[in-house]
């Protein structure tokens, strides 16, 4: 992660001779997958429920 995404065209790490960037795949594993999926399931059977949890705002 950046201060500024995407880096501005002049950013001297756009032309870093030996630097690999990565999109943000650092939260990509099984778990995490398995977290992501089980709560966004448990939203749906809340919402349809009439009982939302994890409300924005």
């Amino acid at each position: 992660m950046f201060d500024v995404e995407p880096l501005p065209a002049g950013h001297p790490m756009r032309s870093a001779p030996r630097l690999l960037a990565t999109p943000h795949l650092g939260y990509v594993s099984r778990e995490n997958y398995r977290t992501y999926y089980g709560q966004a399931v448990e939203d749906i059977q809340a919402y349809l429920s009439g009982a939302p949890v994890r409300c924005l705002g």
